[in-house]
């Protein structure tokens, strides 16, 4: 079995975030990414959420969270992300940045010292 260079989680929804964090692994796809954030598998997250939802707490504390174990999750305009405005999703689907996605996948992944 050939290791994992790196993972990216995206488009991630308020929802998926929010249980990343809690530790709730309630589908087989959110317990392999638990185990792959626990094993130091360098992960990037991009949120798609909307601006109300960005702003909650329980979200600002998940990313913090997250960002405490190592997971880089994009956001601000350096990462060429931010929320988007309510009702306006189909819309931002067309620029989401996976680009900078994979390009800082890449960098972690090459970063990345192995066992």
């Amino acid at each position: 079995m050939s290791p994992v260079d790196a993972v990216i989680i995206a488009p991630a929804t308020y929802n998926t975030i929010n249980k990343l964090a809690a530790g709730v692994a309630d589908t087989y796809a959110m317990t392999s990414v638990a185990e792959l954030i626990g094993r130091g598998v360098p992960t990037v997250i991009v949120p798609f959420v909307n601006a109300a939802l960005a702003a909650r707490t329980p979200f600002q504390r998940s990313i913090a969270d997250l960002r405490a174990e190592g997971v880089r999750v994009l956001s601000g305009t350096d990462d060429d992300w931010e929320s988007h405005q309510l009702g306006t999703g189909a819309d931002e689907q067309a620029v989401f940045p996976w680009r900078t996605a994979f390009q800082t996948a890449e960098m972690m992944a090459e970063r990345r010292v192995l066992p």
